[in-house]
């Protein structure tokens, strides 16, 4: 075994379901996310989420990260053991972070990942749906990844997205 193999086996028994998370993708059928659930993935994905494509899996996943682990283990708890990867610390690479601690979670690759990504995304670049509700869960987790808050109001982070996303 190479060094890369005995740290994938050594990471995954301690942070994760090896069996689950090592080898050939296990094929799940279509998620089907109740409306909390929606609400916390579409807050995620205003604020630090994104959704990637897997390049050994035609199905897109789910990724957070946040500097408190506490934010993303909130996040994960929202769905159901095997939907989402136990977090885990990094080193961000570059950014506000340098140095400090980081965490991320990924979900498992699903083709509803795949039609959220077609809704969120135009090429690399996030967008905001035209069709999106805020709700207050959904501001929610807007606001935990992205959000401050002073002694006179809550400021939500836009900067990330186009202008006539925004104002629409």
């Amino acid at each position: 075994k190479n060094n890369r193999d005995v740290h994938r086996k050594n990471f995954c028994s301690r942070s994760c379901s090896s069996s689950m998370w090592l080898g050939a993708p296990k094929k799940h059928p279509a998620l089907a996310p109740t409306d909390h659930q929606r609400q916390v993935i579409y807050g995620s994905l205003l604020g630090d989420g994104w959704i990637t494509k897997n390049a050994y899996n035609k199905n897109s996943r789910l990724g957070y990260g946040a500097k408190h682990k506490d934010v993303v283990d909130l996040l994960i708890n929202q769905f159901d053991a095997h939907i989402m990867r136990p977090s885990f610390e990094t080193s961000p690479e570059g950014g506000f972070s340098i140095g400090n601690s980081f965490y991320r979670t990924y979900s498992i690759n699903n083709s509803y990942f795949s039609m959220e990504r077609s809704r969120w995304y135009q090429g690399a670049k996030k967008r905001i749906p035209i069709d999106l509700e805020l709700t207050p869960t959904t501001c929610l987790y807007w606001y935990l990844g992205d959000g401050c808050a002073s002694n006179t109001r809550i400021n939500l982070s836009t900067q990330g997205f186009e202008w006539s996303d925004v104002n629409n």
